[in-house]
């Protein structure tokens, strides 16, 4: 058996980037980003994200160059929580995933701190490093600021009211008392001023 030299089929690729071979499957989402330019001058192309290596991989995408840059535990959540197949499609949603908290979390509160707009607020009370303790300023948002004792009593001591909603028992914190008789009795002494 003898291998002819002219049956080895020369193989020359003008275009070496990926779309030459494969169909882009973000649909020009990332256009800008594929189209930035190596050092070299050739643009970076699926690589600005991926590897050839492994596709899943993304190390080359920097999620702090984008308009929601992870922070706390965000950056511990796997992509496809947030990122995820359009209705009715395979194709992921990447650009103009909500940067809101209500669309990825389930609004705890019964919906008593909802806006006119309808959305809760929520870096208002909480922050992504820790959702406990709240970053709550009691004497800045409302007309009781915690002074002596109040400021080492738990929050539930004082909001202690509970709606049912959807099987969940969730604390109301109005009406709240504000006057001492309200908590405390009338047989307690109240120290004067």
């Amino acid at each position: 058996m003898t291998h002819r030299a002219d049956k080895i089929l020369p193989f020359r690729f003008t275009d070496q980037t990926c779309t030459a071979c494969h169909q882009d499957p973000h649909h020009g989402e990332f256009r800008d980003r594929m189209e930035r330019k190596r050092p070299n001058g050739t643009p970076f192309g699926c690589e600005a994200c991926h590897t050839t290596k492994s596709w899943i991989d993304v190390n080359g995408f920097d999620h702090s160059k984008t308009k929601f840059p992870l922070t706390g535990v965000h950056r511990t959540v796997a992509c496809g929580q947030c990122h995820k197949a359009l209705p009715g499609q395979h194709q992921i949603q990447f650009k103009d995933t909500p940067h809101d908290c209500e669309p990825c979390h389930k609004e705890p509160h019964g919906g008593q701190f909802k806006t006119h707009a309808g959305s809760t607020p929520c870096a208002d009370c909480h922050y992504t490093q820790r959702w406990v303790p709240s970053t709550f300023d009691h004497d800045k948002r409302t007309p009781f600021p915690l002074s002596g004792e109040h400021l080492n009593v738990s929050c539930t001591k004082c909001h202690t009211s509970t709606k049912l909603i959807e099987a969940n028992s969730v604390v109301f914190y109005k009406p709240t008392p504000t006057k001492c008789d309200e908590c405390h009795g009338s047989d307690i002494p109240i120290p004067k001023p």
